[in-house]
């Protein structure tokens, strides 16, 4: 926050009674003078003059001052998508804040060339679409360096961009380094008028349908399909494949809640579903439990598989008569109840 102390005194020029705020510019934004850039070779920074009102101005007048002075111009407070305003991509560069992301780029490009697919998308999900995801599920993160909670990346051959919301903006701009791009959007119709406007007709676009609801394919190809665009589903993640010092699964035991603290035991639950299962108008034979706290929910347990929550990789599909669950203790697909 600038306090009303940062305010040097205005110079008053005498006929149009306003003032030159460089100097004030320079001490809120850290912009180094021109001339300390030219005699240290270094690409000149961005100086923004504002001329304002000096003598007689009133509180919404500085308002308007600071949102013009810190953002820019009443014409482009914030900087356009896709354009870079922390990272300096000069050679040899990298912020301390930055991960060097090249070999890890290289490699998933690599694994990329032998499915002939000309993009591949990284949402920052994981298999359960959960609100908090363990490391070993935050894909974004490992082959972007971009920690926050919400983003999308496409990698091409030339290429890394990543969408995420205003939230991220500046945060993106310090942890990535000069391999990837950043758009200041997040909306998937963004995502797809860039594949449309870089991938060629015709060209395949790879993912991982484990990281994809039904709703957000459906939005992807509703626009790529027309455009002659193919969403292409990849039985293996192409980052695990090439994440070597990925985190392995936990190995916490699940356990199960006392009697005494729950309200209904799971054979209630699961009775109480099947009924609604049988009343529903569009009468379905199963029920597929995919999020991380359905599972827990329904059968009263508990584990330490995510950070800061109680629960634990699984998936349940239930049908009138049986239940199956599968879970890294159990073989694969294996009958847990019935």
């Amino acid at each position: 926050m600038v306090s009303a102390n940062h305010l040097r005194p205005c110079r008053c020029f005498p006929n149009h009674r306003q003032c030159a705020a460089r100097s004030w510019m320079n001490t809120v934004t850290g912009r180094r003078p021109l001339w300390q850039d030219l005699r240290k070779r270094r690409p000149p920074s961005i100086c923004v003059t504002v001329i304002v009102p000096c003598c007689k101005m009133t509180p919404p007048g500085w308002v308007l001052f600071a949102t013009i002075a810190l953002g820019g111009s009443l014409n482009g407070v914030l900087p356009a998508a896709g354009m870079a305003s922390e990272r300096n991509c000069s050679a040899l560069y990298l912020p301390p804040t930055a991960v060097n992301t090249t070999l890890r780029l290289q490699a998933l490009r690599r694994g990329m060339a032998p499915l002939n697919i000309s993009a591949y998308i990284i949402p920052g999900s994981d298999a359960h679409l959960s609100e908090y995801i363990a490391e070993r599920d935050a894909r974004l993160t490992w082959i972007s360096g971009f920690t926050g909670s919400a983003g999308t990346a496409v990698v091409t051959q030339t290429k890394a961009i990543l969408w995420t919301d205003s939230r991220y903006w500046i945060q993106a701009e310090r942890q990535m380094d000069c391999n990837w791009e950043l758009v200041r959007d997040s909306s998937i119709s963004s995502i797809t008028d860039w594949l449309i406007s870089d991938v060629v007709k015709g060209g395949e676009i790879g993912f991982d349908p484990f990281l994809f609801s039904i709703d957000t394919f459906e939005a992807y190809d509703v626009e790529l399909a027309p455009s002659n665009r193919v969403l292409k589903s990849l039985l293996n993640n192409l980052v695990d494949a090439v994440w070597t010092d990925r985190p392995p699964l936990p190995t916490d035991k699940i356990f199960r809640l006392p009697d005494n603290i729950i309200e209904k035991n799971w054979q209630m639950k699961v009775e109480q579903i099947r009924q609604e299962m049988m009343t529903n108008p569009y009468e379905p034979t199963a029920v597929l439990l995919s999020a991380l706290d359905e599972t827990a929910w329904l059968f009263n347990l508990r584990g330490n598989d995510i950070p800061y929550n109680p629960f634990f990789y699984s998936y349940t599909l239930m049908t009138l008569d049986q239940i199956w669950q599968v879970h890294r203790s159990l073989p694969p697909f294996g009958m847990l109840f019935s």
